[in-house]
């Protein structure tokens, strides 16, 4: 019973992948970051930081993140299809 905690956080552990990257010493709202990551060809992605993350950021800095997936979508699900139909259908009719 004792290593049940040790066990869950293990499990949690074992769900998530470990990224790295280069971040710009541009922040936006909310403590977001735009970061180069280096496992990723040519990947480019956004990292939220805390305040005391942010208060050591500078330009080039090295940023060590988790990723989980939270769900899987099939695109041949109703839903997701009618979502992908759409985008098809109005892609680009805004800049007309």
């Amino acid at each position: 019973m004792k290593f049940l905690p040790l066990l869950m956080l293990l499990g949690c552990a074992a769900k998530k992948t470990t990224m790295s990257g280069i971040a710009d010493d541009k922040v936006y709202f909310d403590g977001w970051v735009p970061v180069k990551v280096h496992n990723a060809p040519d990947g480019r992605t956004w990292v939220q930081l805390n305040n005391h993350q942010l208060k050591k950021l500078k330009n080039g800095s090295r940023i060590v993140f988790h990723v989980q997936a939270i769900s899987v979508d099939n695109p041949n699900d109703k839903q997701i299809a009618d979502i992908v139909t759409w985008a098809k259908e109005n892609y680009g009719k805004d800049e007309e």
